[in-house]
């Protein structure tokens, strides 16, 4: 018989619910835990040294497999009480994630009024511990995204009390960065990040790319992350001034009174480890960390590199690369234009188009390697695939030449059918995938959170060359002697020779090259 598989947890294949309250156990009270599968297996969970499981039961075996079972636990301590459960059988075995709880301190009974002992000066009290029960804060909450909150408790002295819910099962992060554009990772500055991610305490971390080292978290001093009943919960204390950590340049300051820029994220449901997060999951605003007052925080303008890709892509993909082929399909047509015009015309618009799209191209690099993400959605996916067959075009052009070209009257080659199969077929595909590309490239700035001018500029560039392209290659297949036509072939036929029928063979009259 084989080892089983052992995995950590997906989806519902192994997880944890209690009814212990949000804001934690009481010591002595019994509480429910219930362990559920999407597979009936056997079963075991495991707790701290914070309880125990009554009659220990805690282990469901093969014989007793199931969906769903509880087990009744009893609080016997004062710390974070830590679950974990183990669902199997023979060729599979999957760990839950960790639900961790926080203990609620036990109220002090009152000095009896009959006690004959005088009164003594009580000390003076100290300052809540974190984990103490969530209580009312001073202000309504303030809602960072649907169903994902943010409460101040206060300032006291130099430490500001804040606490992060979401109504889902997943991990959840703000984070405190200067300027005011939203920027997971503050612009070029860095930023000041709050996790709570696997339970057990919420780690800080400085982050200046797309990529959280999660080994790189220093742990909070009595904060508290946990995950119960599908609800997520941080609540940590921090200092008010930056420099707490290795290094000044590590942290970020918060300012009472003044709007400072207060980014945020969460993972889907039923992930509670840090990773990627869906767009819809993360956002920005600039909040008065003590009122709780914010505003809208201002869309990123983009910088030079993008602006040089969305204008260079635009102008590549979205006219000069289609028109060339439009030339090249249309002009030879046309019987009264000079021998080989459409040829000049067609290699010279694709050299422009080629060189522009090349530019664009590396400004795309150089953006997301100032962002610190390449190829994240379906936009760079396809602008790549795009872009490699765009580049290919000259070089497979070029090998036409060692594909003999047939005299009128003669059958084509199966080298010159392949040619004109490989480098049409990659044109045509390159042109379409690159038009559509562009608006999605456009979409892509839009549910990145964008400033509306970098928008427009795309939208303009490809509304521009579509209504262009599709309107004179329209216009070709009804006239293809039309006005703009005969512009095109002036351009390269005025004071010039025309092409030789022929080159060493070759012929490179209206017929494809």
């Amino acid at each position: 018989m084989g080892n089983p598989t052992i995995g950590a947890t997906t989806g519902a294949t192994c997880q944890i619910t209690t009814d212990i309250p949000s804001q934690g156990y009481t010591s002595g009270n019994q509480y429910t835990l219930t362990v559920t599968s999407s597979t009936p297996f056997a079963q075991k969970v495991t707790c701290n040294d914070q309880g125990a499981f009554a009659g220990g039961g805690r282990v469901k075996n093969n014989d007793q497999r199931g969906s769903s079972y509880t087990y009744q636990w009893t609080a016997s301590g004062s710390s974070p009480a830590k679950f974990r459960a183990m669902c199997g059988g023979w060729s599979d075995m999957w760990l839950s994630d960790i639900v961790s709880v926080a203990a609620i301190a036990s109220p002090v009974s009152p000095t009896p009024l009959s006690s004959p002992t005088p009164p003594t000066p009580s000390p003076t009290p100290s300052p809540s511990p974190i984990l103490s029960p969530s209580s009312s804060s001073a202000n309504g909450g303030l809602e960072l995204l649907p169903g994902m909150s943010l409460t101040s408790h206060g300032i006291k002295g130099e430490q500001i009390d804040l606490e992060v819910r979401s109504n889902r099962n997943g991990w959840i992060g703000i984070g405190f960065a200067n300027g005011e554009e939203v920027s997971m990772t503050g612009g070029s500055a860095g930023a000041d990040v709050f996790a709570c991610s696997g339970g057990g305490p919420v780690k800080r971390y400085w982050v200046t790319s797309k990529y959280i080292d999660t080994g790189s978290g220093r742990d909070v001093e009595g904060s508290q992350c946990s995950f119960v009943n599908g609800e997520a919960i941080m609540r940590f204390q921090r200092k008010l001034s930056a420099g707490g950590g290795r290094r000044l340049s590590d942290e970020v300051a918060v300012t009472p009174g003044k709007q400072q820029m207060l980014i945020y994220a969460r993972g889907r449901d039923g992930t509670t480890s840090i990773s990627i997060h869906d767009s819809s999951d993360r956002g920005g605003k600039l909040v008065d960390l003590e009122s709780l007052k914010a505003s809208e925080a201002n869309k990123k303008d983009g910088g030079a590199a993008l602006w040089i890709h969305v204008i260079c892509m635009t102008v590549a993909w979205g006219f000069l690369l289609p028109l060339g082929v439009a030339i090249a399909n249309r002009v030879r047509k046309n019987a009264d234009a000079p021998q080989g015009a459409w040829f000049k015309l067609h290699r010279g618009m694709q050299c422009i188009g080629w060189a522009v799209q090349i530019l664009g191209f590396v400004m795309a690099l150089a953006h997301c390697s100032s962002e610190g993400a390449h190829f994240q959605n379906a936009h760079t996916w396809i602008g790549l695939a795009v872009v490699i067959l765009g580049t290919l075009q000259p070089i497979n052009a070029a090998l036409r030449k060692l594909c003999k070209h047939p005299h009128d009257g003669e059958p084509k080659t199966a080298g010159r059918m392949t040619f004109e199969v490989v480098h049409k077929g990659a044109g045509y595909i390159a042109v379409f995938g690159g038009i559509i590309n562009c608006w999605m490239g456009v979409a892509q700035l839009d549910k990145l959170g964008f400033a509306i001018p970098i928008i427009a500029v795309g939208i303009a560039l490809s509304a521009l060359g579509l209504l262009m392209i599709f309107g004179y290659t329209a216009w070709a297949f009804v006239n293809v002697n039309n006005p703009i036509s005969k512009a095109l072939v002036k351009l390269v036929s005025d004071g010039r020779a025309p092409l030789p029928e022929s080159v060493d063979g070759t012929k490179v009259g209206n017929a494809i090259e």
